[in-house]
């Protein structure tokens, strides 16, 4: 995703102005006007700019057939969720190696067997100006090799596709792009 520039023109409309409506080294977010390509003037919309960061998201698959998952705590909700291994793509990084990275750090599995889910990133919301792309992986052949960070979910691929469709009661799967990373998975491995 491209940082974008006052006078910019898509097939959407053209950016009459742009002000930093909030900054801090963690959370940057735009304010910005735009005028449609019916030559309307919108209301200023306010975008989160994650500053180029992109993410990975692992969805870890045993030799004995388990989905891995972690429960970890989530401070903007303030409550433990279920989700994928997902994190940062640091400035050295490539996707697949963040994901490497990110999953031994949160399941403390390795494996075997890196697959690329979806050759394109998504984006977790469309109200961002830049960043916050995700890239999709499956560890397969995963094997434990440190103590996790996170508490550890394994869990068997029919129960998995009942989580998916809010089907069971001890268990919510409740991040989108968790949510996305798991029936991409799923959708690879029951093919």
């Amino acid at each position: 995703m491209s940082q974008r520039q006052p006078n910019d023109t898509t097939e959407v409309g053209k950016i009459v102005s742009e002000s930093i409506a909030y900054d801090n080294p963690f959370f940057k977010v735009t304010r910005r006007i735009v005028e449609t390509s019916g030559g309307i003037i919108r209301e200023p919309q306010f975008l989160w700019d994650r500053q180029g960061r992109s993410f990975s998201v692992v969805i870890g698959h045993t030799n004995a057939g388990n989905i891995i998952l972690v429960r970890e705590p989530k401070y903007g909700q303030m409550k433990r969720m279920l989700t994928a291994a997902t994190g940062g793509v640091k400035k050295d990084e490539t996707p697949l190696d963040a994901a490497k990275r990110e999953f031994t750090e949160e399941t403390g599995y390795g494996a075997t067997n890196w697959i690329i889910l979806r050759e394109d990133p998504m984006v977790d919301f469309s109200d961002k100006i830049d960043g916050g792309e995700h890239y999709f992986f499956l560890a397969t052949g995963a094997y434990l090799v440190k103590m996790p960070e996170s508490e550890v979910v394994l869990i068997d691929p029919k129960r998995a596709r009942n989580l998916l469709r809010g089907r069971l009661d001890d268990m919510h799967l409740e991040i989108a792009m968790s949510w996305v990373a798991l029936t991409l998975a799923l959708d690879y491995l029951l093919d």
